[in-house]
């Protein structure tokens, strides 16, 4: 009777390592494709870092030049506005940087506001604009300083 009670147990159970193997090819598909994923997020969040330093090395890079030039206000507007001496040698290192979407873009082109605070000191705000090949929307970055 132990003999025909486990020949029915083990047709009963036949199919039974199949089903395991293709569960457990599935949980590990799935954990690959979660793995692929993970490493795809982690590539975009380099790759849209290195571009904020970049933006943010090259508006500290124009300050810095304001800052050790004639820091009055009507130098600064007549040289680093659009159009200027020194807006137009900055424009070309932010062209030739290694920022996506930028050079040929004019929607996509810096900007450089100088406000006169008083008769010696000025607000600056340097805008740089980049937009990545994938991205619908452009990417910024701001930074305003008080020259004196």
């Amino acid at each position: 009777m132990s003999a025909g009670y486990s020949i029915s147990m083990q047709r009963q159970q036949q199919g039974i390592v199949l089903i395991e193997a293709l569960v457990s090819i599935l949980i590990f598909s799935v954990g690959v494709l979660a793995i692929i994923a993970l490493l795809t997020a982690s590539v975009l969040a380099t790759r849209d870092s290195g571009n904020r330093s970049t933006a943010g090395l090259l508006a500290s890079q124009i300050i810095g030049q304001m800052w050790v030039d004639d820091r009055t206000p009507v130098n600064l507007q007549a040289k680093y506005i659009t159009g200027g001496a020194g807006y137009q040698t900055w424009l070309n290192n932010v062209t030739n940087s290694s920022l996506p979407g930028v050079s040929g873009v004019s929607a996509n082109q810096p900007t450089i506001v100088i406000s006169a605070v008083t008769a010696t000191s000025s607000l600056v705000t340097v805008t740089i604009y980049w937009q990545p090949p994938d991205a619908v929307l452009k990417h910024k970055y701001v930074a305003i300083t008080q020259i004196d």
